[in-house]
């Protein structure tokens, strides 16, 4: 009897030790997950995609006009320094398909306002349907928001390509498992750019009952995928009323295949035009071009990029300048609605402005001269008081400013009386030569504090004559903006 009773009580601390390992086990995964998640090194990005995305998690610098599309369409537009400013570039590989571009504006405009214009330079928007073998290197991996998660179940409706998703999103281990093994071990077994074994060149594999579901209903689609999400841009942005280009890129003239191709995309963009006013087809910019101009296949070489670039400048420059009227339209109202807080309405305290480094300031009653010496100027304005304001609503600021140059200028923010800065808590804007009207929305967090105003990145003169504070509603701003911070 006391035999059986003392193996009961062993079993019994047996399965509860078994139980606890269990649970510790996990906990210390979960922990390792997360430390590794927060911590791994920003060397640790494979390609484009990653890089964007990471350049994302910060406001832009210069939101007037935002460009999506594959390759092709990056590289035409990189470093390309035009007239009325130059473009946010979210062009990647054409590996990501329109749904990677649906993801990248979104991500955008959850951190800027709304752009001026969107433009898609892209051979093939309206084809793919996620079935390459970069797909998981560049898709699944990458875009692993949970909205960006449910997006892709829905319209895939694969539960292993959800899955790998879902895994992405958990697993730091698993989702820079190559950089790990690289670190680790001094080799991958797949290439880590890509993501795929190079031995056999597959990334997919046949998984039975649930790969045939998948392929059924890859056959039962009314519309492709990349079909589906370019609606879903086109939408997004007829809710904020931003126009759409599509810029088809030039085709070589030896390649009729692409050339073909191309030209589908354009139809297809033109069936469209009636249900979607705000988007715009440029098919008149379309060029089959001989085939010194081009590197490859498809993509430009340096010559062909700067006789490209002369042919569609001046209808480029016209949208910036469209775009930037549209900006400025919409900021200009939404400050109009905002209500007005007393003692800090026009010129608050100009002359109370303290300079900090790389400025020499000219006071005046109406005015403050400020020349940069160098490329940190910084200004400290006078301390905001607490404001009494509703939690969803923002403080919005106005600077009217007459500049020597072309540059970014910031408004730092801190809830706190110091001059203590982050760069995470910065609002930018674009500053051009000439009368400029600046205007910075702060988050909703901020009530008061310090600010600051850094005029440039570089040497300068700049009068500052008017800077304005107003609150500002916040469904007002949720209008023309998606960020919720």
């Amino acid at each position: 009897m006391q035999v059986t009773t003392l193996r009961r009580i062993f079993e019994k601390i047996v399965a509860n030790c078994k139980i606890n390992a269990v649970f510790l086990s996990i906990i210390l995964i979960a922990l390792i997950e997360c430390t590794l998640q927060s911590y791994l090194p920003d060397s640790f990005a494979s390609h484009e995609v990653d890089w964007t995305l990471r350049s994302l998690e910060q406001p832009q610098e210069n939101g007037k006009v935002v460009l999506l599309g594959d390759s092709v369409g990056r590289g035409i537009f990189d470093d390309w320094s035009l007239k009325n400013g130059n473009l946010v570039s979210l062009a990647c590989n054409q590996a990501t398909e329109v749904a990677g571009q649906y993801f990248f504006l979104k991500r955008f405009l959850e951190k800027n306002m709304a752009p001026g214009a969107v433009i898609i330079c892209d051979r093939t928007p309206f084809r793919g349907n996620l079935n390459q073998n970069l797909t998981e290197n560049y898709v699944q991996r990458c875009f692993t928001h949970w909205s960006e998660i449910f997006d892709l179940m829905i319209v895939k409706f694969d539960p292993v390509f959800t899955a790998k998703m879902v895994a992405y999103k958990l697993f730091a281990t698993f989702k820079y498992r190559l950089h790990l093994q690289k670190k680790i071990l001094g080799f991958t077994n797949s290439d880590i750019y890509s993501g795929i074994n190079q031995s056999n060149n597959l990334v997919h594999s046949n998984l039975g009952l649930v790969s045939i579901i998948a392929k059924l209903n890859e056959k039962s689609r009314r519309e492709t995928i990349a079909q589906f999400f370019f609606k879903k841009i086109l939408t997004t942005l007829d809710q904020i009323d931003v126009p759409l280009y599509y810029l088809p890129p030039p085709s070589r003239i030896d390649n009729e295949d692409n050339h073909r191709r191309v030209s589908s995309s354009i139809v297809q963009a033109q069936s469209l035009k009636e249900r979607f006013s705000n988007f715009h087809v440029m098919s008149a910019e379309y060029s089959i071009l001989p085939g010194e101009y081009f590197r490859d296949e498809v993509h430009l070489n340096h010559e062909g990029v700067g006789f490209y670039r002369s042919q569609i400048q001046l209808s480029i420059e016209a949208i910036m300048l469209e775009a930037q009227q549209r900006q400025d339209k919409m900021l200009s109202h939404l400050f109009a609605t905002g209500k007005e807080i007393p003692g800090m309405e026009n010129n608050f305290g100009l002359s109370k402005f303290l300079p900090l480094s790389d400025v020499i300031v000219k006071k005046s009653e109406s005015t403050l001269v400020v020349e940069s010496i160098g490329n940190d100027p910084a200004l400290l304005l006078p301390l905001v008081p607490k404001i009494i304001k509703n939690r969803e609503d923002r403080l919005m600021v106005k600077v009217v400013v007459d500049s020597t140059v072309d540059a970014t200028t910031k408004l730092y923010f801190s809830q706190k009386n110091d001059t203590l800065f982050s760069e995470h808590d910065t609002v930018p804007a674009s500053i051009t030569t000439g009368k400029n009207a600046l205007f910075f929305i702060l988050p909703k967090k901020y009530s008061g504090g310090s600010l600051r105003f850094d005029p440039s990145e570089c040497p300068g003169i700049f009068e500052l004559t008017n800077i304005e504070m107003r609150v500002v509603e916040g469904k007002l701003i949720d209008s023309i903006t998606m960020d919720k911070d």
